[in-house]
C-alpha cells in the first residue's frame, strides 16, 4: 500500500489551533505607491512601464513587475522571499529617488487590515458613533472609521465602515452586529 502524494508546494497547509487544517498565508512583499486623484495611471503597460525611471539604478534590479491598483502602482519583487526582502530594504532609497519628480506620492508597505460593516444604523447612531464606543466595543482600537449613507427608494439608510489592524473577536455597536468584509481594505494593499 503506498502513502497518499504529498500536496503541491503551492498548496501547503498548516496545523491551526484545535487541530483545523488552515492554508499558509503569503506575506506581502510589494512596495505600494499612493499617487494623487488626478495622476493615477491607466492600465496600458506601456504606460506603467515608464514609473521604472523613477526608481534608482541600484534598486531597479529588484522589481520584476509593476502593476495599477485602486490608489496608484504596486512595485513587485522576484519570487522568493529573499528578494522580496531586499526590495522592502530598499524602500527609504527608491522614495527618496521617486520623491525628486513626484513628490506628492507616497510610497509605504502593505498592511493587513481587517473590515467590518455594521448595517440599519439610525442618523442618532451614525452621530453618536465614536472611535472610544468602538474601541469599547471590540476590545481594539480601530484604524479608521467611515460613516455612510445612501438612499433607497427615498429612505436613507447609514452604515459604519471600520478597519482595524488587529483582528477583533466578534462584536457589534448599539445593538447591532459588526460584520467582517471578506477582500476589503485588508485587500486595499494586500490580498
Amino acid at each position: 500500500m503506498q502513502a497518499p502524494p504529498s500536496p503541491p508546494p503551492t498548496e501547503k497547509k498548516k496545523q491551526g489551533a484545535g487541530g483545523k487544517i488552515t492554508r499558509k498565508e503569503k506575506k506581502d512583499l510589494r512596495i505600494l505607491v499612493r499617487m494623487s486623484e488626478g495622476c493615477r495611471p491607466e492600465e496600458d503597460p506601456v504606460e506603467l512601464s515608464r514609473f521604472r525611471d523613477y526608481i534608482p539604478p541600484e534598486a531597479k534590479p529588484l522589481v520584476q513587475k509593476i502593476t495599477k491598483t485602486k490608489t496608484g502602482v504596486a512595485l513587485w519583487p522576484f519570487r522568493g522571499l529573499r528578494s522580496g526582502l531586499a526590495l522592502q530594504k530598499q524602500l527609504p532609497v527608491i522614495a527618496a529617488h521617486w520623491n525628486k519628480e513626484r513628490i506628492d506620492d507616497r510610497l509605504e508597505l502593505p498592511v493587513r487590515r481587517y473590515s467590518y460593516v455594521v448595517e440599519n444604523l439610525t442618523q442618532k447612531l451614525i452621530a453618536a458613533m465614536g472611535k472610544g464606543e468602538i474601541r469599547a466595543s471590540s476590545g481594539v482600537n480601530p484604524v479608521l472609521a467611515i460613516r455612510r449613507s445612501k438612499v433607497v427608494e427615498g429612505v436613507t439608510t447609514y452604515h459604519a465602515v471600520i478597519h482595524f489592524d488587529k483582528k477583533p473577536q466578534p462584536f457589534s455597536v448599539f445593538g447591532h452586529r459588526a460584520r467582517l468584509v471578506e477582500g476589503g481594505a485588508g485587500t486595499k494593499h494586500q490580498k
